[in-house]
């Protein structure tokens, strides 16, 4: 298995510095993962959803789309793809930061 960092088109990991990353925006403390084919119908199910306190998270319509509260709170957050020997995607791993880095200690 081998992990890449997501990216969208346009963006490059030799522009990034030292712990420098491109990640997704949260907003309102709350994240997700939505199937590319299921965006628009779950569009309006994101309105839905008033805070994840209890559980922490939801997977919607069969895991169309995977939403969770971020800990955090708003700001980016890194994602990385997983694949497979044959060159597959298997997984998206979400790194909500939960970890300082050396730039969190004072």
């Amino acid at each position: 298995m081998r992990w890449e960092l997501a990216l969208r088109d346009g963006q490059d990991p030799i522009d990034l510095g030292y712990q420098q990353y491109f990640g997704f925006g949260v907003d309102a403390g709350m994240a997700c993962f939505v199937d590319a084919d299921a965006s628009e119908r779950m569009k309006d199910v994101w309105l839905t959803l008033d805070g994840l306190v209890d559980p922490r998270h939801r997977t919607i319509d069969s895991g169309a789309m995977v939403a969770w509260s971020s800990g955090w709170g708003d700001g980016a957050y890194p994602t990385w793809i997983g694949y497979d020997s044959a060159g597959h995607v298997t997984c998206f791993v979400a790194d909500m930061l939960l970890f300082p880095t050396d730039n969190d200690e004072d």
